[in-house]
């Protein structure tokens, strides 16, 4: 029998809060309209947690999700949320 990691997945609202709090490349955090902003991105990152994928991935994921909101991609960004994400994921 092998022991069982913490494989907790933070829920999408969890999500949803580091997004707009520490990631938010278009400015939205501020605005009550701007909590819902990157709702559509909550599912795919659920998935990378579910496939226990590395830091890398998830700054992949996120710089990707940049360019597709027409942005240029911010590595430094992606990596403050990404370790943001893994740390609520190594606390719960």
């Amino acid at each position: 029998m092998t022991a069982k990691s913490n494989n907790k997945v933070p829920t999408s609202n969890e999500i949803r809060n580091i997004l707009v709090q520490v990631w938010d490349p278009i400015g939205v955090g501020n605005t009550p309209e701007g909590m819902f902003e990157y709702e559509s991105f909550t599912g795919s990152i659920i998935l990378l947690f579910r496939k226990n994928a590395p830091k890398t991935e998830i700054i992949n994921f996120l710089c990707a999700a940049e360019i597709e909101l027409a942005l240029s991609p911010n590595k430094a960004r992606a990596e403050k949320t990404a370790d943001k994400l893994l740390n609520f994921k190594r606390l719960s």
